[in-house]
């Protein structure tokens, strides 16, 4: 769902912004005035997607180009095996040289069929860099696609890749490009073209993660409704499932269909699970699992009345009943929090004045929301739990008299959590704000982070190693680019000793659970201590003893199994130091 777009013409007089603690608990002051509109669409003058992308994409490529592009084409399921056959002999007469023969078989595929819907998947046989842009103070240029209209990070397990996937539309072709930097985001490679004949759409129409050394990409296909998941080694190059080069996760034409779709791992923790939710266009939101080798899905259910400015996280918290957050914006403006159970159970945690974005961060025991507010003038503002979701505070993310919008939060690895968002002065800002995780504390005061004027895209944000922020957004300048800037915070101080050791003593949530017959028992140990790690039944008798002697400092995973034990609830309690901690588990045989 989008909303019409008219300029701000009054300029909004700065007032001071106090941000030192937390507010407690209030609701937030309803709107008085209907809010002003701003920058919510792509303008409409922006041309329309030509009948045959794929085609016009590879005609434009100059004969150099045309030598580094392996090209691959995916032929939608159902689709004749002649179709099949045909669209392979494209790919072989282009891989092999001969251009203008594909070319002209590519055109009589495109003629016969919704072209729409086949895809032209270029992967770079030597990468495309893409240096410095020195007109800024750090922006890096990410490709060279016009019209961006989505932006997506992440970070792989290691902290010493970055994958960013820009989808764009323009007049000749409308799809994305995978990207990998391998320098923290000095320099930037095209790795992976992906060409279709639909719109993919503004909002939440492409997002990444990365779990078990591959990144998992999802996109929408706005044009039919499709929903469709694409996978890549670490190098960038297609990994292929065993039906094809993508899975249509919903449609085409499916109805109700995709609106909006946010994909996320647990690879953080335990790196064996990944996920991803969906709002439909009946405003329910969904959520999914799979292991990370499976080319399926599993349902987590769902809930009502979602409209847009979707997130969500997976949790460990362990003294938390939800192992998933879920966020978006509700049919009447609101600003809703979900959790979720491992058993697909969902509970109303937040709801408050929202307005058109949403974004969840999570680490250990604290979990942030950041959304705008629907006032005059709009603003952001940042939920947030020191206890995995069971009690909130809030806060403003910077003055409330003068229009601030698009937020996104980043929480990862200790290092702090960062707010990233549009500030509008008579030019637009991106701006961002940081401080350490545990709280309530206080918030650096805003900086500038972009060269450029930020665009009415929604910024992505990624934890770096060293304690930096990785930020990909869109240049409200033609032709609408995307950029990458890392960003270091001099004003906040992140102990690369303390980002490795825990904090405190911690017991997470057994994962999976329910389990059958084994399940993995993570707990974190900040400097070492007899430890005592035992599982009894819901009488109260032990059953098992997982760990009993003396351990280090750090992070540590047990295996339990529970091959010889009946189904039912059984609860883990660890004792370590002066420290006692109790989580329920849940076999089911």
């Amino acid at each position: 769902m989008t909303r019409l777009s008219i300029l701000v013409l009054a300029v909004l007089l700065l007032s001071p912004c106090v941000r030192s603690q937390d507010n407690p608990l209030t609701s937030i002051r309803s709107p008085q005035v209907s809010p002003v509109v701003i920058d919510r669409q792509i303008p409409a003058s922006f041309p329309g997607i030509a009948s045959q992308p794929g085609l016009q994409r590879l005609q434009s490529l100059a004969i150099e180009e045309r030598g580094n592009a392996q090209l691959s084409i995916s032929v939608p399921p159902g689709m004749p095996a002649a179709i099949d056959a045909q669209a392979r002999s494209v790919e072989e007469a282009w891989n092999s040289g001969k251009y203008d023969a594909a070319l002209s078989t590519y055109a009589d595929l495109g003629a016969s069929q919704d072209a729409g819907r086949l895809e032209a998947t270029i992967t770079w046989r030597t990468p495309v860099p893409r240096s410095l842009d020195r007109t800024t103070a750090g922006d890096v240029q990410l490709g060279t696609s016009d019209t961006v209209t989505a932006v997506d990070v992440v970070c792989d397990s290691s902290n010493q890749q970055l994958f960013a996937v820009v989808a764009y539309g323009t007049s000749s072709a409308a799809g994305y490009d995978l990207l990998r930097s391998t320098d923290a985001g000095a320099s930037w490679s095209v790795v992976s073209t992906n060409i279709t004949g639909y719109v993919m759409g503004s909002g939440k129409t492409v997002s990444i993660a990365y779990v078990k050394g591959k990144v998992r990409l999802m996109y929408l296909i706005s044009g039919n409704g499709e929903l469709r998941w694409r996978q890549y080694d670490n190098s960038g190059a297609v990994v292929p499932f065993p039906s094809g080069n993508y899975i249509s996760l919903a449609g085409p034409g499916a109805s109700p269909s995709v609106v909006e779709v946010k994909a996320f791992t647990n690879n953080m923790y335990n790196n064996n699970r990944m996920y991803y939710a969906t709002i439909l266009s009946d405003h329910t939101v969904h959520l999914y699992w799979a292991y990370p080798d499976s080319s399926s899905f599993s349902s987590l259910g769902f809930a009502g009345h979602a409209a847009l400015g979707l997130s969500a996280v997976w949790t460990a918290y362990s003294n938390n009943n939800s192992d998933y957050f879920v966020s978006y914006v509700d049919t009447a403006s609101y600003a809703c929090i979900d959790s979720v159970t491992g058993l697909g159970a969902w509970g109303h945690k937040r709801r408050v004045v929202g307005y058109s974005a949403t974004s969840l961060g999570y680490y250990k025991d604290t979990l942030v929301c950041v959304h705008d507010v629907s006032t005059s003038p709009l603003y952001c503002v940042y939920e947030i739990s020191y206890n995995g979701g069971k009690t909130w505070n809030n806060g403003s993310v910077d003055t409330q008299s003068v229009t601030h919008d698009m937020p996104a939060v980043c929480l990862e690895k200790g290092q702090g959590m960062a707010i990233v968002y549009r500030y509008y002065t008579p030019t637009r800002q991106a701006r961002i704000i940081t401080r350490k995780y545990q709280g309530p504390g206080v918030w650096t005061p805003p900086a500038v982070f972009a060269g450029y004027e930020p665009f009415p895209v929604q910024a992505a944000i990624t934890a770096l190693a060293g304690g930096n922020w990785g930020i990909v957004y869109v240049a409200w300048v033609a032709p609408y680019r995307a950029y990458f800037v890392n960003y270091k915070n001099p004003l906040l101080s992140v102990d690369p000793v303390a980002d490795r050791l825990p904090e405190g003593i911690m017991l997470y949530q057994n994962y999976p659970n329910p389990f059958n017959p084994s399940t993995t028992i993570r707990f974190d140990l900040p400097a070492a201590s007899d430890v005592r790690l035992k599982v009894y039944d819901i009488i109260g008798r032990e059953v098992s003893t997982l760990v009993n002697g003396r351990m280090g400092a750090g992070v540590h995973e047990v295996r339990f199994d529970g091959s010889s034990l009946a189904s039912g609830v059984y609860f883990c309690r660890l004792a370590a130091g002066n420290s006692l901690k109790t989580m329920k588990l849940t076999l089911m045989k």
